[in-house]
């Protein structure tokens, strides 16, 4: 799933901010895996945590939430249109590509993955 200049979005929405940070902290299991909610709803077995930029926003307003992610320039135009007054938890991986079969969950959403750079 890691894949250069790409970047994986997702969106959803959770009651606040701790629940969020809850949602995408990161553990380790007794074998040394990464583990998370996040991780766990989408099938997800591994992440560079580096690459990862996670906001919760209740602005609304598409252009004010992904204002402050790394090179939105090169892909903003590219995240589909949604009603982002009703989303406020936002999840990006750089040079990850997802590839697994679950798209949606009951909080998120995965938007697509995007070139940037």
């Amino acid at each position: 799933m890691e894949e250069e200049n790409k970047v994986s979005v997702w969106v959803g929405w959770l009651n606040n901010q701790e629940q969020f940070k809850n949602y995408i902290k990161v553990d380790y299991n007794d074998d040394g895996d990464m583990v998370s909610d996040f991780m766990s709803d989408f099938d997800i077995e591994y992440y560079d945590e580096q690459f990862q930029e996670a906001l919760f926003n209740i602005s609304g307003v598409k252009s004010d939430i992904f204002k402050d992610f790394s090179y939105i320039e090169n892909f903003f135009i590219n995240i589909p249109a949604q009603d982002f007054s009703v989303l406020n938890s936002f999840i990006l991986l750089y040079n990850f590509n997802f590839t697994a079969e679950v798209k949606n969950t009951d909080n998120f959403n995965f938007l697509g993955t995007f070139n940037y750079r």
